[in-house]
């Protein structure tokens, strides 16, 4: 299956490239505005571009640092890129910002 982005239909990623954190690929989570986001995990997302430096406030994975995922095409964010350990790392994107096909 591949998860284009839901803005401009850019191919984001796809199914081989889901990523089990906790022995989930699919996580919800409450911003810190209380709403409620729901992402999937991947291992890579060539459809993507990374913006600004490494955050570690509100991470939803802890001892992670994060950076912005933005769509490679468009530029809509799709979520964040997620750091831990020693050149490890994945992808959080928003259900919402991509579609399925």
């Amino acid at each position: 299956m591949k998860y284009p982005c839901a803005a401009c239909g850019s191919e984001i990623s796809s199914s081989e490239s889901l990523f089990d954190y906790d022995g989930h690929h699919e996580h919800e989570y409450h911003e810190p505005s209380g709403t409620l986001t729901r992402i999937l995990l991947f291992q890579e997302a060539p459809g993507c571009h990374l913006s600004g430096g490494a955050i570690s406030d509100y991470t939803w994975f802890e001892g992670t640092t994060y950076r912005f995922a933005d769509c490679l095409n468009c530029g809509a964010n799709l979520g964040w890129r997620y750091y831990y350990g020693e050149r490890r790392a994945f992808f959080g994107l928003i259900r919402g910002a991509l579609t399925e096909r």
